[in-house]
């Protein structure tokens, strides 16, 4: 798989293009800081994106639409070439991650979502996850956690579970709006 986008000096990804490869429909991202707004608006084509231990930010409305997405992931992924499943993920520490307004919103067949560890705060902005009907699981392996309003609203109640620390505010929250949660 060749990813083809354009970023500027800061790190930033502005703007998806396009993804070609042969039979491999993942894009992997190194030294990425930030996605912008829209970056992955309407995208096609690509169903899971990687990204290192560099990104920080997922902006407002930056995968918005994007109609193949099923799994995103922060930190090192490895993936089984023959069943195509996720083997492990090895995940970073960050100081802070930031989910802002919309970032998925209209995913409709993303079904997991994978968030660096932090050492600091996990904060996610409300209507993140808006249209996000086939969404099933959420690692959120953050102690300190932030919500505005509740990000996850239109994802099924009855099928999205939460894999987190016990005694978490990510547990806290998953308990205190009826969702499942697993603790690690």
């Amino acid at each position: 798989m060749k990813a083809i986008y354009v970023e500027n000096s800061g790190n930033v990804l502005e703007h998806f293009v396009c993804a070609i490869g042969e039979g491999d429909d993942n894009c992997h991202f190194k030294g990425m800081a930030e996605i912008s707004g829209c970056a992955f608006c309407s995208s096609e084509g690509v169903d899971h994106f990687f990204f290192d231990d560099s990104l920080t930010t997922v902006k407002k409305n930056a995968l918005k639409d994007c109609e193949d997405l099923k799994v995103f992931c922060c930190g090192e992924a490895d993936k089984d070439k023959a069943t195509g499943n996720i083997k492990g993920v090895e995940l970073y520490s960050n100081s802070m991650f930031y989910i802002e307004t919309s970032a998925f919103s209209g995913c409709e067949k993303l079904h997991t979502v994978i968030f660096p560890k932090c050492k600091g705060l996990l904060t996610i902005e409300k209507n993140a996850f808006e249209e996000c009907s086939s969404l099933r699981t959420v690692v959120a392996l953050a102690k300190n956690i932030k919500f505005t309003e509740n990000p996850f609203k239109d994802c099924p109640k009855d099928l999205l579970t939460f894999v987190c620390y016990e005694k978490s505010e990510v547990e806290q929250f998953a308990r205190e709006n009826g969702y499942r949660y697993v603790n690690v």
